[in-house]
């Protein structure tokens, strides 16, 4: 059975919550595709991309695009990916920029952006959608994942004072492993009702394998 190995974790009531889940995934990049594939393989029924950008070479060194895929719109690409993987998740490709997505429909969304004003779009969003968001962000050898409730925190309008688009250098194993701990956030969050990280930032340094926990400020009022 393909979720043998995953059930005695999640429960056999837990698998049939992911199944019938429905995430959005903003951003189908090192963060992102990573994250579609986890929650792919672990059965996690609907999952709906954006993104309006194309396969690049520069790509390549923290996804698992192929060659072949140069020039094909990410989504597409990762479409592809998920139907070899997991016949049994519909995945829904949009290639659209975030901010043309109405979210509202979902169970969990999944900030997997690398702008800021594009994150703040979706904040805003998911605030007004009341849904929780599960944050990723990466640089160089570092990375950051959390989750909390939009309606009550603002952590991007908190977080970042910048709002720069310049693109952040990055090794794959930083990418993949955020994409990792995101998916973890979301499966357990999911099937059992309990994020380990909600109200929580991970923090981590691969350069001195260094992780810490944060707990988010209380909302102001």
């Amino acid at each position: 059975m393909r979720y043998s190995r995953q059930i005695p974790i999640v429960g056999e009531e837990g698998q049939r919550r992911l199944a019938g889940a429905r995430v959005f995934v903003a951003g189908a990049g090192g963060l992102g595709s990573n994250l579609v594939l986890h929650l792919s393989s672990a059965g996690l029924g609907h999952i709906v991309v954006a993104d309006h950008d194309v396969v690049t070479e520069s790509n390549l060194n923290r996804t698992f695009f192929r060659v072949s895929d140069l020039g094909v719109p990410k989504v597409e690409a990762l479409a592809r990916l998920v139907g070899e993987l997991n016949p049994e998740v519909e995945l829904e490709p949009l290639r659209m920029r975030v901010e043309e997505v109405d979210i509202g429909d979902f169970d969990l969304i999944f900030d997997c952006l690398d702008n800021v004003e594009s994150r703040l779009n979706l904040e805003s969003s998911a605030a007004d959608a009341g849904l929780d968001i599960v944050h990723g962000g990466i640089e160089g050898l570092r990375g950051q994942v959390a989750h909390y409730h939009p309606s009550s925190y603002r952590l991007i309008r908190e977080l970042f004072t910048s709002r720069s688009r310049a693109r952040n250098p990055v090794l794959g194993p930083t990418a993949m492993l955020a994409a990792s701990l995101m998916a973890l956030e979301g499966i357990l969050h999911i099937s059992q009702g309990r994020g380990p990280l909600l109200g929580k930032m991970l923090i981590f340094d691969l350069d001195t394998l260094s992780f810490g926990e944060v707990d988010l400020p209380e909302p102001e009022h």
